[in-house]
C-alpha cells in the first residue's frame, strides 16, 4: 500500500508539472478585419453627360471671336455633324491659351446677374439640325442638314436664373444675333413665347421659324444640379434637354 501511495504520488505530481509547466499554451488566433479601400466618387458634370459625345478644337482670335467660331462652324471641311448629333466644341484664343470659352465670352455686355449666378461647368455644343423650314413654313423633306449653337451652364439658383432670363429677354435678340445668326426684321414677335417639352418649361423667339431661334430653360438634371440652356432651334433645344435627363 505504501509503494501505491508513492506511485499515485509521483503520477499527481508529474501530471501536474507537465500541466502547468511544460505544456504551451494554445495559440491566440488573430483575427484582422479588412482596411476598407476608398472609393472615389464619380464627378458627374456635363463632360461625363456628354461623354459621347465627339470633341473639336475650334481656334478663334482675339480681335473678333464670335465672327471666327461663325465662319468655322460653317464649313464641312473643318467641323464634320451628322443631323441629330451634337460635336462639344473646344473653344482657345491666344490670349486665354489652353482654357475653354463659354458663353460669357461670346456676349459684348453680359448681366451682372448673369455672371453671377453662372457655376464652374459649362459646355459648348454644335448641334446637326434637322428640322429646316421652307419661306412658307413647310417643313423641307430633303434639307441639307445644318449647324445649330448650344450653350449649356450650370446655374447656382434656378429661381434667380429664370428671373434672369425674362430681364434678359428685352436685350436677348440683339445680344445673340451675330453668334446665333438669325436676322432680327424676321422675327415673328417682339416677345418671347412659351413652350415646354419632357416637363421643361422654355422660352423662344422664332426667326422667322422655330429652325432658327433663341430658346433657353432651365433644365434640372440627372446629376443633381440645374442648368442655362441657350440654343439656337427648337429642334437643337429638346434634343439637350433629352441629354440632361437622360432620354
Amino acid at each position: 500500500m505504501l509503494f501505491i501511495g508513492i506511485g499515485a504520488v509521483a503520477i499527481v505530481a508529474g501530471f501536474s508539472y507537465w500541466f502547468f509547466v511544460l505544456r504551451s499554451p494554445a495559440p491566440e488566433v488573430v483575427v484582422e478585419s479588412p482596411t476598407p479601400t476608398p472609393t472615389a466618387t464619380p464627378v458627374h458634370n456635363l463632360n461625363t453627360i456628354f461623354s459621347n459625345v465627339a470633341i473639336q478644337g475650334v481656334g478663334v482670335g482675339n480681335a473678333d471671336p464670335i465672327s471666327d467660331l461663325v465662319d468655322t462652324i460653317k464649313l464641312p471641311s473643318e467641323i464634320s455633324v451628322g443631323g441629330g448629333e451634337f460635336i462639344k466644341l473646344n473653344i482657345t484664343s491666344e490670349t486665354r491659351g489652353q482654357a475653354s470659352l463659354g458663353l460669357l465670352d461670346f456676349l459684348l455686355n453680359p448681366k451682372q446677374e448673369l455672371i453671377d449666378n453662372l457655376g464652374q461647368d459649362n459646355i459648348v455644343l454644335l448641334y446637326g439640325q434637322k428640322e429646316i423650314f421652307d419661306s412658307k413654313g413647310q417643313l423641307k423633306t430633303d434639307a441639307i442638314v445644318e449647324r445649330r449653337l448650344v450653350f449649356i451652364n450650370e446655374i447656382k439658383d434656378a429661381m434667380t436664373a429664370l428671373q434672369m432670363g425674362k430681364n434678359w429677354e428685352v436685350s436677348m435678340s440683339e445680344d445673340l444675333k451675330s453668334i446665333f445668326e438669325f436676322d432680327t426684321k424676321k422675327q415673328q414677335s417682339n416677345d418671347f413665347a412659351d413652350n415646354s417639352h419632357a416637363g421643361i418649361s422654355i422660352r423662344y423667339k422664332n426667326f422667322k421659324y422655330a429652325d432658327r431661334s433663341i430658346d433657353y430653360a432651365v433644365v434640372p438634371a440627372l446629376n443633381g444640379k440645374s442648368y442655362l440652356v441657350i440654343s439656337g432651334s427648337r429642334e437643337a433645344m429638346y434634343v439637350a434637354i433629352g441629354k440632361l435627363n437622360g432620354l
